[in-house]
């Protein structure tokens, strides 16, 4: 008995963790108003100690073991590297694919559309025992007709760093590899940790000012989309984008000018073939960097003339790896003198080599790249 009251509590110590994470998760979608919320999915409604949260609030319980899954976020890939549980997957999203073969992973991935627009039919068939998919843009009704199937479908974006730990943490548990989980976590933590710490002295006026450009011309983003406005704020910068109303709003030419930012970030999607894992030539990088420096007024604007302007590829941007490496590229550009020791790139190959066991040259990440 006393064995057993001392597992009880320490499943209920976790079983809280859980379910703070649950209502930190939820607070914000629920918010939104305008996303159905799902209902509950768990393989095992009787033990609640043997459940995870999704990225919905969704209750998902955890397999004995997990042998076929499917996934359509290059994040839960990157993910499952790390978990050492990619040999589970068999099939994925288009670009999630592209991915596996641009890491080194393991062929006979089955394609199964794109991320937000998967085959349902080809699920149902394959009925594997895990799908991982987005949260956020993930059709409703697509969720609804694989879980009518029977088929167990987890959400985890990976995309917004405030909720990344929870996150990672569940996806490891999920699996049953919490300490790999937990290890990762820790390791991009530290450099969080100690960017807050070369820069808590810095006044909020003294900030450098960053616009952060998306996939396409003139869309930003603002602090509604928790995404790239914390990676910002994580980096010790302030997104000139924060205070619209808009997620993801579109902006002028004439209101970048206005705003005359100290750093230009353009994200790029790896689809694009501009810059990624799968790009090892910066040529197609030099010519976005030139067609976006050529826009009206873009050469008398701080960023370009102080040499701040950057490409920075998606896979470093908002995922767990750019918690890391993309705040440190951003602070690192913003402040070179309190960073002169770190190098971002340098932290990225050891999350590459260390954790996701990757071979073979990162491809191009960020350009242009002038710092050590």
């Amino acid at each position: 008995m006393r064995n057993n009251g001392w597992l009880w509590k320490k499943l209920t110590r976790t079983g809280l963790c859980i379910t703070a994470l649950t209502r930190a998760l939820a607070l914000p979608l629920a918010s939104c108003g305008n996303r159905p919320r799902p209902p509950a999915h768990s393989l095992a409604p009787s033990d609640p100690a043997e459940t995870i949260t999704d990225s919905l609030g969704r209750s998902i319980g955890i397999p004995e073991k997990i042998e076929s899954a499917v996934i359509f976020s290059t994040a839960a890939y990157t993910m499952l590297r790390v978990l050492g549980v990619e040999h589970t997957i068999t099939g994925a999203g288009e670009h999630v694919v592209t991915r596996i073969k641009g890491m080194g992973g393991h062929g006979g991935i089955e394609n199964f559309g794109l991320w937000n627009n998967p085959s349902v039919e080809k699920l149902i068939t394959a009925r594997p025992d895990l799908v991982i998919a987005y949260g956020t843009f993930t059709p409703v009704e697509t969720m609804k007709q694989l879980e009518a199937a029977n088929i167990t479908v987890a959400f985890f974006d990976l995309y917004m760093p405030r909720r990344m730990d929870g996150e990672m943490l569940a996806l490891g548990r999920l699996y049953r590899k919490e300490a790999k989980a937990q290890e990762y976590a820790d390791f991009l933590n530290s450099y969080k940790r100690l960017i807050a710490e070369r820069t808590e002295r810095i006044p909020l006026a003294a900030r450098a000012r960053v616009y952060w450009e998306g996939y396409s011309d003139f869309s930003t983003v603002s602090n509604a989309a928790q995404s790239a406005g914390e990676l910002i704020a994580d980096a010790a910068c302030v997104n000139i984008a924060s205070h619209l109303s808009a997620p993801y709003p579109k902006v002028s030419g004439e209101w970048i000018l206005e705003a005359n930012p100290d750093i230009i970030i353009k994200n790029s999607a790896a689809a694009a073939g501009i810059a990624g894992q799968e790009i090892h030539t910066r040529f197609f990088a030099q010519k976005e960097y030139e067609r976006l420096g050529r826009r009206a007024g873009w050469q008398n604007l701080r960023a370009l003339k102080n040499k701040k302007f950057l490409i920075l590829a998606s896979e470093i941007a908002v995922t767990p790896e750019g918690s890391a490496a993309g705040a440190l590229i951003i602070a690192k550009t913003a402040y070179p003198e309190r960073f002169a020791d770190i190098d971002p790139l340098a932290v990225y190959e050891e999350i590459r080599r260390r954790f996701l066991r990757a071979e073979g040259p990162a491809g191009v990440l960020v350009h242009p790249w002038e710092y050590p």
